[in-house]
């Protein structure tokens, strides 16, 4: 019992003076992974679960901290954009969630009825105090309010559309039809081509006006 309890002791003894080896709680280390002197700092513990140093850990999170920042400063610069800057579905200024696999920004009351939907439709994150990937934000910088919409509203009425003030029931139905049910999806080119006809309208009402005042 004695011979068994010194080399414990020697091995833990070991362990600890490896460089960047990390202390098991009390956990008999009998070997490493043959790397640590490499840098890699995992320890084997006698139930043979592996631990990283704390070395190691602290690059792995730094490196991912820095990314999640990048991301982060690449997705605020995608919601300064105009088209950004206001909710997708009710025109809510300065939205701060965003739907990562459709592209588009919106209001929180907006994101809770996306959230409701459920993901298989929509996926929710916050822009402020979610943790972003960049493969999201690329999403969100190639789509974006103005083509997701030329989309998702290619056959509405805009006068249909809710406003800022709109009732949490008024918001679900208008998100259900849009997203769940694809009511008014269609060729962007449908949409451009309503803007333009109403454009014409308003033009040709307005010079009719002016011209029967004179």
């Amino acid at each position: 019992v004695g011979e068994a309890a010194s080399a414990s002791h020697r091995a833990r003894r070991a362990a600890s003076e490896l460089p960047g080896a990390v202390d098991l709680e009390g956990t008999r280390a009998e070997a490493c992974c043959g790397r640590v002197a490499a840098g890699c700092g995992v320890v084997v513990s006698q139930g043979g679960r592996r631990r990283h140093c704390a070395k190691r850990r602290l690059a792995a999170s730094g490196t991912m901290a820095s990314e999640a920042d990048k991301a982060r400063a690449a997705l605020e610069k995608v919601q300064r954009k105009e088209c950004n800057r206001f909710c997708a579905d009710c025109g809510t200024k300065d939205p701060g969630w965003a739907s990562f696999n459709l592209g588009l920004f919106m209001c929180i009351d907006c994101s809770g009825i996306h959230r409701s939907i459920g993901t298989h439709i929509t996926k929710i994150k916050s822009c402020s105090l979610d943790t972003w990937k960049m493969e999201w934000v690329k999403v969100m910088k190639a789509v974006g309010n103005d083509r997701a919409n030329a989309v998702w509203e290619a056959r509405l009425d805009p006068s249909k559309k809710p406003q800022p003030d709109a009732t949490m029931g008024q918001r679900e139905s208008f998100i259900r039809s849009k997203y769940e049910r694809a009511l008014w999806k269609g060729d962007p080119r449908e949409a451009a081509a309503r803007k333009a006809a109403a454009a014409a309208h308003a033009g040709g009402s307005g010079g009719g006006g002016a011209g029967a005042g004179g």
